[in-house]
C-alpha cells in the first residue's frame, strides 16, 4: 500500500464572504500551466458602483504555492454591478489560461436568469479577453436553476463546457448542456442538450476527455425511478452526438456530487457520495475500463464520519488520490451543505488498495469544500489542493501541496 505524503502547512490565498464561494465537487478551482504557474479561481465581493457584489477573481502563484497574488486586485470580467456566480478553471497545452462562470448581466436581470460565462488570458493573466455569454438561452420565465454549475475540461486547442439549464423546450427539469470551442476559445459552436430526457433532471454535471482525446465523458446525478443516481454517457466524435443516459452503479440510496479522471491508459475513474447501510454519507469508487463499469467499493471506509463533496485526480504514474470534507453531522443530506469538517485524503497507486484516510494537518475543524487540481498526462506527481475555512465574516481561502 502506498503511503500518504505529508501535506506541507497551508497558505492562505485570499478570502471570501460565502461558504459555499468554491463551488461544487468537479468545478476545478486550481489549474497549473506549463510553467508551473498555478492559478485559483473564486468569488468574493468587489465594490461596484458603491454596491458590493460577488465577482470572479483569479489568484496566481509563481513558486508553487508558497505565496499567491491576486491578479490585478481586480475581477477578471466587468459584468455591471450583478452577482456572478462559482468558476471553475482550466489551462490548455498552449497556456491559455481559460475560465467560465454563471450570473446575470444587463439583459439578463431576473434573480434567476443566469447565463454562462466565460473569459481567457493568454498572457498567465496579465489580461483577459471581454467576458461572454457562451449559450444565451431563450425563454426565462421565472425558472430556478436556469443556467448554472458550468465544468470546463481541455485537449489540445480544444475546450469543452458543460452544464445544467432549463430551456424553452426543457422547463422544469435542468439537462446537461454543452458546447465546444476547437480554437482555443476564440469562437464556440452552438450549445445541445445532452441526450435529452423528458422527465427527471440532470444536475451538476462534470466531464474529462482521455489523454488521446479520442472518448468524451460525461458524468452527472439524475432522477431514475424517484431517486437520484450517478448516472454516465459517453462520444467519441468530440461531442457530436451522445449515447443515452445509463447508471453507472445502481443503489437502493441517494447518489450525488460525482468527481472524475481519466489515467494514462484511457481508464476512467469516478468518485461521489452516498449513504451506506446504517444512513452514514460515504464516498464511493468505480473504474470504467472501455468495456464495463466495476463494482462499487467503499474509500476512505474506516473513518467514522459523514463524509461529503469528493474530489479526484490522478498523477501521471496513474496514483488515484481523493480529498473530501468529513464531519459528524449529516450536514443537510440528501440536499448536502456541511458549513464545518475536516479535509481528509487517500491515495491509491495502479495495481493497489486505497490507504486508510488521513486528515489534513492544520486544515482546521471548519473546512469544506475541497477541490483538487486536475493533473495531466504531463504534470508531475504533485497534488495541489484548495478549501476554505467557514471562519468569521472573510473566510479564508488556502492551498496546501502533498
Amino acid at each position: 500500500m502506498k503511503l500518504l505524503r505529508r501535506a506541507r502547512g497551508p497558505v492562505q490565498v485570499d478570502q471570501t464572504q460565502d461558504y459555499r464561494g468554491l463551488g461544487y465537487s468537479d468545478q476545478r478551482k486550481i489549474a497549473r500551466d506549463s510553467n508551473g504557474i498555478l492559478y485559483l479561481a473564486y468569488r468574493k465581493k468587489y465594490r461596484i458602483n458603491g454596491l458590493l457584489r460577488y465577482q470572479i477573481f483569479v489568484a496566481r502563484s509563481s513558486d508553487s504555492g508558497g505565496a499567491w497574488t491576486v491578479l490585478n486586485d481586480a475581477p477578471i470580467a466587468r459584468v455591471g454591478d450583478y452577482v456572478q456566480r462559482v468558476p471553475a478553471i482550466a489551462v490548455s497545452a498552449d497556456d491559455l489560461i481559460h475560465v467560465v462562470w454563471y450570473g446575470n448581466d444587463a439583459d439578463n436581470t431576473a434573480d434567476n436568469q443566469r447565463q454562462i460565462k466565460y473569459a481567457r488570458s493568454t498572457d498567465a493573466g496579465a489580461s483577459w479577453s471581454r467576458w461572454l455569454n457562451l449559450a444565451a438561452i431563450a425563454g426565462y420565465s421565472g425558472q430556478r436553476l436556469w443556467q448554472e454549475h458550468p465544468c470546463i475540461a481541455v485537449h489540445g486547442r480544444a475546450v469543452y463546457l458543460v452544464w445544467q439549464g432549463l430551456d424553452a423546450t426543457y422547463q422544469t427539469a435542468s439537462q446537461v448542456k454543452f458546447a465546444a470551442s476547437l480554437d482555443g476559445g476564440s469562437s464556440w459552436g452552438a450549445w445541445q442538450n445532452v441526450s435529452p430526457v423528458s422527465m427527471g433532471n440532470r444536475s451538476r454535471p462534470t466531464l474529462v476527455a482521455t489523454n488521446d482525446g479520442a472518448r468524451l465523458y460525461i458524468l452527472a446525478y439524475g432522477d431514475v425511478g424517484g431517486r437520484q443516481q450517478i448516472l454516465w454517457t459517453s462520444s467519441t466524435d468530440g461531442g457530436n452526438t451522445w449515447a443515452s443516459w445509463a447508471s453507472v452503479s445502481p443503489a437502493d440510496s441517494d447518489q450525488r456530487h460525482v468527481s472524475v479522471a481519466s489515467d494514462s491508459r484511457g481508464a476512467l475513474h469516478a468518485v461521489w457520495r452516498q449513504a451506506d447501510a446504517t444512513g452514514v454519507s460515504r464516498i464511493c469508487y468505480a473504474r470504467y475500463d472501455g468495456r464495463a463499469w466495476s463494482a462499487r467499493a467503499l474509500v476512505g471506509a474506516s473513518q467514522q464520519a459523514n463524509q461529503f463533496f469528493p474530489s479526484l485526480t490522478v498523477t501521471s504514474d496513474d496514483t488515484l488520490w481523493v480529498a473530501w470534507t468529513a464531519t459528524a453531522n449529516r450536514s443537510g443530506y440528501p440536499a448536502d451543505d456541511p458549513v464545518a469538517g475536516q479535509i481528509s485524503y487517500v491515495s491509491m497507486p495502479r495495481g493497489g488498495r486505497w490507504s486508510s484516510p488521513a486528515l489534513l494537518a492544520n486544515g482546521g475543524d471548519r473546512s469544506i469544500y475541497v477541490s483538487l487540481r486536475r493533473n495531466g498526462p504531463d504534470n508531475d506527481n504533485a497534488i495541489d489542493l484548495v478549501w476554505l475555512n467557514n471562519v468569521g465574516v472573510n473566510l479564508p481561502i488556502y492551498h496546501t501541496r502533498l
